[in-house]
């Protein structure tokens, strides 16, 4: 047996009608729906954009900068271009004797560059934007906080045109690594210019 209550109405008419037990009355209400939960769809959906804009994102960086590992490298020595700067690598060499911070994980190579702004208006170097290629094929940045130990102000700076400055790039690798070449960046997006290291 049936219990007394609301139920759609067997008419088939868009309401509800009243089952006391035994038949149906004439009361009727409007049919309440069910109200469907959005919330879930509508985070579900943000996480598919943001996961679609990220990878966009991704692959566009991946597109405009390539792989740095694969850039043909000018001899030692050469003067090379990117963006606002033209560069000169000047030395290589493992830091033997660093005692201040930042602490390697390995050990520090710096990188002796000299750094000219070629274009008409003020360009920002910055350290992390440079890239060392070991003979691995593994990339390692610039360190910013291990340049400012170097020379207080040096890990990124303000630059006029036609400026030049040299600048000591820390990089940090693996205890025993070999520098292969270095990518000179005007910005961290740009794909670089390689100059080989010997």
């Amino acid at each position: 047996m049936t219990a007394p209550g609301w139920y759609p109405d067997p008419s088939g008419a868009p309401n509800q009608r009243y089952f006391d037990g035994n038949q149906w009355t004439e009361q009727q209400a409007p049919l309440v729906r069910k109200k469907r939960r959005v919330w879930p769809w509508v985070l579900l959906t943000l996480f598919v954009i943001g996961a679609l804009v990220a990878g966009g994102m991704y692959a566009a960086y991946k597109f405009t900068t390539g792989n740095a590992a694969d850039l043909q490298a000018a001899e030692a020595g050469s003067t090379v271009r990117d963006g606002n700067f033209e560069f000169v690598l000047n030395s290589v060499e493992v830091a033997e004797d660093w005692s201040g911070d930042p602490r390697p994980q390995g050990e520090w190579i710096v990188a002796d560059i000299t750094a000219t702004n070629i274009s008409d208006q003020r360009a920002t170097f910055d350290c992390s934007n440079q890239l060392l290629i070991d003979t691995q094929g593994h990339e390692h940045s610039g360190s910013w906080d291990a340049a400012n130990a170097i020379a207080p102000r040096s890990g990124q700076f303000e630059m006029d045109p036609g400026a030049s400055a040299d600048v000591k790039v820390p990089f940090d690798v693996p205890v025993g690594t070999t520098a292969d070449r270095l990518v000179f960046r005007d910005t961290m997006i740009s794909r670089g210019a390689a100059v080989k290291v010997s």
